[in-house]
């Protein structure tokens, strides 16, 4: 496996897919889909040998190069997406006037006697606070949308509700979306000025991404004040003993729409490694609850979960925490004659989480583990393989 950290010369353009009729701009995503980065390091593998791409090597490119990622990394830390299982409330502060915010942790939860509720499953429990509290209010509308990994590690092992202060320390480095620009250009006609009405605008991301709670002067960082800078990183394995695949070389190459730039370089950086609280947990007691946290969008066929996390006798889903689905799509340049739309498909986005009861021996515990962590899951073998479902696991509890 190679490491890439892939820096943005130009802002990259990731369209939303909205057709640009009777539009007059193009709008980026939040953050690139998984495919993205699979698709332009595929290339640039296929186009080693001689610049051009070899189409007899588009076979093994889709089955032999697999990705994980993208992933944020910058000031020498790992970002990770913000977890559906924790949601903030905001007050303000009657001193100082200022935004305070707390934590409240969702797990599986019984339903009070009474309660009616549409078919969830057999086996299955609503998600609810832990606590079983009433919350104190509405959720807050603007939370961060990546925590430092220091912070997400410490609530992969520990979820539970957190006051100001301590949510302010956990948070500290948590950043928001991306810095997006815009740009406006205009067509040239054939006399070589601009065209009446021919204006449009493109929306671009750039390597950095403001941070969510205010620093002070001394803990800022090295871009902007209060911004931090950041790169993507993408982990390319390509299967031994292939002929004619390569790990990429370094150096630039368009990424996104309008051809953008970005800077692709190997890093030394690696992915975290399975942390051994994690597996002191998975294999006390006869059976244990863990969480399973989405860190690429993955996508689920039904919404019992992802299959590879309910086997019988071995792991069953209890419940989940997922928002709205993302939806992609996109065209496949293999068909003939210029290719042919992918189907569209709906994704559990980064962030949501599956609780999972393991059983069975510890062994059997500890290789799931191992299959599971960092590795990508879901329900489509070439969607895992260009880098959705990777996952993360922290430690749940009995509804």
């Amino acid at each position: 496996m190679t490491m890439y950290a892939i820096e943005a010369i130009d802002p990259l353009v990731f369209r939303d897919g909205r057709p640009n009729d009777r539009r007059s701009e193009s709008r980026t995503m939040r953050f690139p889909m998984p495919s993205v980065l699979a698709g332009v390091a595929r290339t640039a593998i296929g186009r080693q040998a001689g610049g051009i791409f070899d189409d007899a090597l588009v076979g093994a490119l889709r089955t032999r190069v697999a990705t994980r990622g993208p992933l944020l990394r910058g000031e020498g830390r790992w970002y990770a997406p913000a977890p559906a299982d924790a949601v903030l409330f905001a007050s303000v502060d009657e001193a100082t006037r200022l935004q305070r915010y707390s934590i409240r942790a969702l797990g599986p939860t019984r339903a009070a006697p009474g309660t009616v509720t549409s078919s969830i499953g057999e086996g299955r429990h609503l998600v609810g606070f832990l606590d079983g509290n009433t919350p104190p209010a509405k959720p807050a509308s603007k939370v961060p949308a990546f925590w430092g990994w220091d912070a997400f590690e410490t609530w992969l092992r520990s979820p539970r509700a957190l006051g100001a202060d301590a949510t302010h320390a956990l948070l500290a480095d948590a950043i928001d979306d991306l810095d997006r620009e815009e740009r406006v250009h205009v067509a040239i006609g054939a006399t070589g000025t601009a065209e009446d009405r021919m204006l449009f605008a493109t929306e671009g991301l750039r390597s950095t991404a403001p941070y969510f709670l205010p620093r002070p002067p001394a803990a800022r960082g090295g871009g902007r004040d209060g911004h931090a800078v950041v790169t993507l990183h993408v982990d390319i394995d390509i299967e031994p003993g292939t002929p004619g695949l390569e790990a990429p070389r370094d150096g630039a190459r368009p990424m996104g729409g309008e051809r953008r730039l970005a800077r692709w370089t190997t890093s030394d950086a690696r992915l975290p490694a399975l942390p051994a609280w994690l597996v002191d947990h998975a294999l006390a007691g006869a059976t244990s609850v863990v969480r399973v946290v989405l860190l690429t969008p993955a996508y689920v066929a039904t919404s019992a979960g992802p299959r590879s996390l309910d086997v019988e006798g071995q792991r069953a889903v209890l419940a989940a925490r997922v928002d709205r689905p993302l939806t992609i799509s996109g065209w496949d340049l293999t068909k003939p004659r210029g290719g042919e739309p992918k189907r569209t498909r709906r994704l559990a986005p980064a962030g949501s989480v599956y609780w999972v009861r393991l059983s069975g021996s510890a062994e059997d515990r500890r290789r799931w583990l191992d299959e599971v962590w960092m590795r990508n899951i879901g329900d489509d073998d070439d969607l895992r393989d260009e880098g959705f479902g990777l996952a993360a696991i922290g430690t749940g509890s009995e509804p």
